[in-house]
């Protein structure tokens, strides 16, 4: 995880600590996950600890991205209760960002998701 030498500096955007699948896991079809994750610069342990949980539980195959929302350019931090409060506002606008530049689809891109999520039904539920 490389990190800027300055800790102070405000940052464009979220900066991405990548997961790649294991080497030897069967490569996921899937999609990447993208998680978005508010932090200040007091949290460095937090956020190491946060990235361990989730190499120990994720889907050996698939790509994580982990984007670190912390010390944002645009931003006036002085009045939130922690140095992260707000940027949950702002996630939308990075996911779209984001989403533009990872993909090129001629299909709507949630499509193959939809059709996997509507397949699995609560226990007792009828196909219509």
């Amino acid at each position: 995880m490389a990190r800027s030498r300055d800790s102070r500096a405000a940052r464009a955007a979220p900066e991405c600590l990548v997961l790649a699948p294991r080497p030897g896991a069967p490569l996921s079809d899937r999609p990447p996950v993208r998680i978005f994750l508010g932090s200040e610069p007091a949290q460095q342990r937090a956020e190491r600890i946060f990235v361990w949980s989730i190499e120990r539980a994720r889907d050996p195959g698939r790509r994580y991205e982990i984007y670190v929302m912390k010390q944002l350019a645009g931003f006036d931090t002085r009045h939130w209760t922690t140095g992260f409060t707000k940027y949950r506002f702002a996630i939308p606008h990075f996911a779209a960002s984001f989403a533009q530049r990872a993909q090129v689809s001629r299909s709507e891109p949630q499509a193959s998701e939809d059709h996997q999520v509507g397949e699995r039904r609560p226990s007792g539920g009828r196909a219509k």
